[in-house]
């Protein structure tokens, strides 16, 4: 995180964006990083987690049961 502009930089910035889907490295889970981003579990004591992106929940609507069919 960047402290004077108190934003997120490097891999957490582009899974935030969206410019990656996930990160593969050895990041420590930190509280500050659980508020903004998703981890997996953790499998191994190796250090390496994958991040993503925490999706955002999206009102249900009447062709809500579709969506996963669309093509975005």
């Amino acid at each position: 995180m960047d402290k004077k502009t108190g934003k997120w930089n490097g891999m957490m910035e582009k899974v935030m964006d969206g410019r990656a889907d996930f990160a593969i490295t050895d990041l420590t889970i930190t509280a500050a990083r659980q508020k903004a981003v998703d981890f997996t579990s953790p499998f191994m004591n190796l250090g390496i987690t994958i991040l993503y992106k925490k999706p955002t929940k999206q009102p249900p609507d009447l062709f809500s049961f579709i969506s996963p069919f669309s093509l975005e």
